[in-house]
């Protein structure tokens, strides 16, 4: 059996925060997910999740009455930031010698509910087996990989569901797969497409015993051994393989402590993935207060009043909207894969916009072309494993404080429009003119007397076409000189001298007056932005 303050000290307590222990309390039997919308039964022994219960609510000092009453191991809760109420209900739960642990906010249950429950499974199956089990679950997945081969008397190897290399045996390699395996800290594709071929991965995710395959003709022990595998699994989901090179048959008992291993090893591996997933969240949170708010809790993520940021905004090409949040999904491991190594790097999302701040201290002034580069890798990164095309907007560098000025910045950037072959990686102080006579555009928009004046008439239902407004464009755009407007429209100067005509006549706008000029090409370009028309190609 399994303690509430055992459980706790096996997922780690930036996931389970104990808020009271109780006195002890009886061990956890089995983990139950509460759900007010349902008929539960609290029995004694339960670990009880409490899906959708602010721990701040009368319904959950009512559930702790109820563990209380059953004689159950304790409740967990999603901790809600409501200090007040939640008081309460920790003064509740001590009254009751009830154990009380919360959850940080934005993590799932969908993530802890399988590990907690693979924690008390495994503690029993360490009860029934003795000392030597308890010792296993206690160490890491190397300790525990040397001590199934301590037992089985065979190299030993474990991987993630993705065949990456988590641990292994610390004997001489077996064969040229093992030792392949733990230079690259993966399976390699030579041997992966073989597997593959073998159907050696698809009979593992089948079977929940182990599963031998002998060695490929033609190979001798050296380049390859038969291997005996086994799937690591919390109930029907794998989260990775055990792999060992049978240097000689197993025996019955070397069978029992493989697959008792990888009961063990779940344990480790679900617990490495919560840790992953709860360090993106806590990273995304980070993000999104410094994107919106600068300067605030600097010092909790060891970042200096005098750090510089630059702000990268991501977007997919023609991406839904809805396709965002998936999108965040994938890309914040590949942002600790090109970005972490190297800087403070915070993803974030913000609605459908994907971000990623970098910060660092002022000595480091990584200079931008480079931070465009690894963004650039990660970009095609994504595009190789996920067949996304994405385009990124990097804003200039600047005090960490004003990350909410860099993100518009870096949203500016991505925003301007340029040729079809245009970078993938838009740097703001490349683009910066357009942009600020967007910005500006987009300032005359949202006050709609500033668009008031001699063009109105003009533009009042004109086409994006409209050979009157192009020749007008092309005018202003030449500083007033009809012959290089020409040139521009590839039009004889005649034809634009009477389509500019006509634009004048209409609007009453005076060409002879440089500060009228100026404010009818800066109306003309909110006009386009507005009406999201762009000046037919040439």
């Amino acid at each position: 059996m399994i303690t509430v303050e055992e459980i706790v000290t096996h997922v780690g307590r930036d996931v389970l925060r104990t808020v009271t222990t109780g006195p002890g309390g009886p061990p956890v039997r089995d983990v139950t997910l509460y759900d007010v919308g349902a008929s539960t039964t609290v029995r004694a022994g339960d670990l009880v999740l409490a899906v959708g219960v602010a721990d701040h609510s009368e319904t959950a000092r009512r559930i702790l009455r109820e563990i209380a009453a059953a004689d159950g191991a304790g409740l967990c809760l999603h901790a809600s930031g409501a200090d007040g109420d939640a008081e309460a209900t920790t003064a509740l739960a001590e009254e009751l010698g009830v154990p009380l642990m919360r959850v940080p906010r934005g993590h799932s249950w969908d993530r802890l509910y399988p590990l907690l429950r693979t924690l008390v499974d495994s503690a029993a199956a360490v009860t029934r087996g003795g000392r030597q089990h308890a010792e296993q679950a206690e160490g890491d997945l190397f300790s525990l990989m040397s001590a199934l081969a301590a037992v089985v008397r065979c190299p030993v190897v474990v991987d993630d569901r993705e065949l990456r290399t988590l641990a292994y045996s610390s004997e001489v390699a077996a064969d040229d797969l093992r030792r392949e395996s733990i230079l690259s800290r993966s399976i390699p594709p030579s041997w992966l497409e073989r597997l593959n071929a073998e159907g050696v991965l698809r009979t593992l995710h089948r079977s929940e015993g182990i599963v031998r395959f002998p060695p490929w003709p033609g190979l001798s022990p050296a380049a390859l051994h038969g291997r005996a595998g086994v799937a690591v699994r919390v109930g029907r989901e794998v989260l990775g393989y055990i792999w060992v090179a049978e240097v000689h048959p197993l025996t019955p008992a070397a069978e029992e402590a493989l697959l008792e291993t990888a009961r063990i090893a779940a344990i480790h591996i679900m617990r490495r993935e919560v840790a992953d997933e709860m360090d993106d969240w806590s990273r995304a949170e980070h993000g999104r207060a410094l994107l919106c708010g600068g300067g605030r809790g600097l010092r909790e993520l060891g970042i200096g009043q005098d750090w510089q940021a630059v702000v990268i905004a991501l977007s997919g090409t023609g991406d839904p909207p809805g396709h965002a949040a998936a999108l965040h999904r994938e890309i914040l491991p590949l942002v600790r894969l090109h970005f972490a190594q190297r800087h403070h790097t915070y993803p974030a999302r913000l609605a459908h916009e994907l971000f990623v701040v970098v910060a660092e201290p002022p000595t480091a002034g990584t200079p931008l072309t480079l931070l465009a580069r690894f963004t650039r890798s990660l970009l095609d990164h994504v595009r190789d494993r996920d067949g996304v095309r994405m385009r990124a907007g990097m804003s200039s560098r600047g005090p960490v404080q004003d990350t909410a000025r860099l993100r518009q910045e870096a949203t500016r950037a991505l925003a301007v429009r340029g040729p079809a072959d245009a970078a993938d990686v838009v740097l703001i102080d490349d683009v910066r003119d357009e942009a600020i006579l967007g910005e500006v555009a987009d300032h005359l928009n949202a006050h709609p007397h500033l668009t008031a004046g001699p063009l109105a008439a003009l533009l009042a239902g004109a086409a994006a076409d409209d050979v009157n407004v192009e020749a007008l464009e092309a005018f202003l755009r030449a500083r007033g000189n009809v012959a290089t407007a020409a040139r521009d429209l590839a039009l004889p100067v005649n034809t634009v001298r009477y389509r500019l005509g006509v634009a004048l006549k209409r609007s009453g706008l005076d060409p002879a007056d440089p500060a009228r000029r100026l404010v009818a090409e800066l109306q003309l370009r909110a006009w386009r932005a507005r009406t999201h028309h762009t000046p037919p190609a040439r």
